[in-house]
């Protein structure tokens, strides 16, 4: 973009942005802020190669829950073919 015309972008923005509410102003910075992450790489995941017995006794403080020990009853009913 040429120099004039960033210029003159930021003279329309700083005018358009003097006129808001301060709450209004906060969310214009809140918005360029996602506007800026949205357009950056994601970071990679850091992936764990642990055994599966990190899992048991995962949800020991759960009631709710039988850690699909019940995985036929789930997917096909309680009377299966």
């Amino acid at each position: 973009m040429p120099t004039a015309q960033k210029i003159q972008l930021q003279h329309h923005l700083v005018e358009t942005f003097s006129t808001l509410t301060s709450p209004q102003k906060r969310e214009v910075i809140d918005f360029a802020d996602f506007i800026a992450k949205r357009g950056r790489p994601a970071k990679s995941v850091k992936r764990s190669t642990g055994s599966l017995e990190a899992l048991f006794d995962i949800a020991t403080d759960c009631k709710d829950t039988d850690l699909s020990t019940r995985h036929d009853e789930y997917l096909y009913g309680d009377n299966p073919l």
